[in-house]
């Protein structure tokens, strides 16, 4: 708009007289082509919006507040190339020796000052796409070739599930008695059971794991609780089966590692203790990895935070253009109609009508290009398809507040060129005519 200004003052030398059709039509065409685009940014930052809102939202299946966790990792000591007759027994023997080991750092860390709790678990929620396995359910096979159900595998202590604060939802939680000795248990999450048992109680059923062939691999359900992301909040569920410690033998081979969980206030500044406790235990072992799980949720949405701050950050810029563009286009008519504009007014136009005159030009500017920018985003929708999650590609939300937003930014913006309309005086420019 200023370089257009420019050229009509420079070849006419005043205001009198007026910019080419031709000219005046390329120039609203641009400024329309300009609030079109601003419009289908502004459309796709509103998705991410959304997205990030119903990301930060949902259950996350635990309450992340005042829980801290650090990683143990004990030496694995078990020759992994015996032969499958001694394998199970050295497994089970190293896996006695860690999990008294586990029982004993439990005890001490429990006695820290403000611990309300303490758990472990092989790999954490969000921690990304470790120990995936497959489950049989002899009464309610898959409906693919192996009859199988893809699931996360999860050996735990008692107490990980209230420590973390994930509900159970049926049946029980695991005990100190759920050991090698005992029944064969599992708890599965909620995901799992409606997709293999639907709206039946799973308490009760069998499962059957991965595990050696000469080897009983069944365990009785004895608990559902509710679902947890695995891997990011954005992945779909699969499912998760929970084994207690005392009876896993493949969901930790060839690795003895757990995450430690502790719940409890002012536990993110004990993370030395935690090292100093846990080489007590294992002498050789390493710990690290001290963090929060709100860490660690907001982690799991940074990727979503970049992609709106790049996309907010181009649609802040093609709103303030697309608000320039109307107002200097506008700008530029009042101008050339000035002397219009005074004689109309001399000759008893309202100063409301003279505003309203210059506010509606705006309005159809702005309103073209939306339509128009709308019309584009939904018809590329599939464009937005990766930057979206748990809403559709074509939210009303979304298409609906972006236009909004660009209509109010525009039409504020053509207040000023309505403004100055009206603040003509009608006898000083015809004086100048």
């Amino acid at each position: 708009p200023a370089v257009q200004v420019r050229d009509t003052w420079t070849a006419l030398g005043s205001v009198r007289g007026g910019v080419s059709k031709m000219r005046w039509r390329l120039h609203r065409t641009l400024v329309a082509a300009e609030v079109a685009f601003a419009a289908f940014i502004l459309i796709g930052a509103s998705l991410v919006a959304r997205t990030l809102w119903t990301l930060a939202h949902q259950p996350l299946g635990f309450v992340s507040a005042d829980l801290t966790t650090f990683r143990v990792e004990p030496p694995f000591r078990v020759d992994a190339n015996l032969p499958p007759a001694e394998l199970l027994p050295a497994l089970d023997r190293d896996r006695r020796r860690v999990e008294g080991g586990y029982r004993a750092l439990f005890g001490r860390l429990q006695q820290l000052r403000g611990v309300e709790g303490v758990g472990g678990i092989n790999r954490l929620p969000l921690t990304g796409n470790y120990w995936v396995t497959t489950v049989k359910v002899p009464e309610h096979p898959s409906t693919d070739t192996e009859g199988r159900y893809q699931s996360w595998i999860r050996p735990v202590t008692a107490g990980y599930l209230e420590t973390m604060g994930t509900r159970l939802l049926r049946g029980r939680s695991f005990t100190a008695s759920d050991n090698a000795e005992g029944e064969r248990v599992v708890i599965i999450d909620q995901t799992l059971a409606r997709k293999v048992w639907g709206d039946a109680d799973p308490i009760g059923g069998i499962v059957q794991l991965d595990g050696p062939p000469d080897h009983d691999n069944s365990a009785r359900v004895i608990g559902v609780a509710e679902s947890v992301h695995m891997n990011r909040l954005d992945a779909e569920q699969v499912g998760a089966v929970y084994i207690p410690m005392g009876q896993s033998l493949e969901g930790f081979f060839p690795n003895w590692g757990m995450d430690i969980v502790v719940r409890g206030r002012g536990a993110a500044q004990l993370g030395a203790e935690f090292r100093r406790l846990a080489r007590l235990e294992f002498r050789d072992a390493v710990a690290f990895g001290e963090t929060t799980m709100d860490a660690l949720v907001a982690g799991s949405l940074a990727e979503r935070r970049f992609h709106f701050l790049v996309l907010g950050m181009f649609s802040a810029l093609a709103l303030l253009l697309s608000a320039v563009g109307v107002g200097g286009a506008l700008m530029l008519v009042v101008r050339e109609r000035r002397n219009e504009l005074a004689v109309r007014m001399a000759l008893g136009a309202s100063r409301a009508r003279v505003w309203w005159e210059v506010e509606r030009g705006g309005l159809v500017l702005t309103v073209a290009g939306i339509a128009v920018g709308t019309g584009a985003a939904l018809a590329g929708a599939r464009l937005f398809e990766s930057l979206v999650y748990g809403i559709d590609v074509r939210d009303p939300w979304s298409y609906l507040i972006a236009p909004i937003l660009l209509a109010v930014a525009a039409l504020a913006a053509v207040a000023i060129p309505a403004t100055r309309a009206i603040s003509v005086n009608p006898s000083a420019i015809l004086r100048e005519t």
